[in-house]
């Protein structure tokens, strides 16, 4: 079987959530308090795509539901972005998922 994909987590918390039945999906969990650099930080982006081989960013896709840091970030650190939208809040305008 050919792999296509690497599945990455980036999270802010993990006190609040067990990881343990989902963390089989993911090949890396990376938790931005323990490296200490938050998202929407650039850095944390780049740490994370040096970790999966620094893959080609127009193939990267940052899927998140939080426009300020995960949109936001995703878009700073040049990836394509997903916003998942709970029905919670408006996308601010100065952020457009891509």
């Amino acid at each position: 079987m050919v792999k296509l994909f690497e599945f990455l987590t980036l999270c802010d918390l993990v006190k609040n959530y067990d990881w343990t039945e989902h963390y089989f999906y993911y090949d890396e969990l990376l938790i931005s308090e323990q490296i200490g650099v938050p998202k929407p930080d650039v850095a944390i982006f780049d740490h994370t795509l040096a970790l999966l081989g620094n893959p080609d960013r127009s193939r990267v896709l940052m899927v998140g539901d939080t426009p300020e840091s995960d949109i936001l970030g995703g878009i700073n650190a040049g990836v394509k972005t997903c916003w998942i939208d709970h029905g919670t809040r408006p996308l601010p305008e100065h952020i457009k998922p891509t």
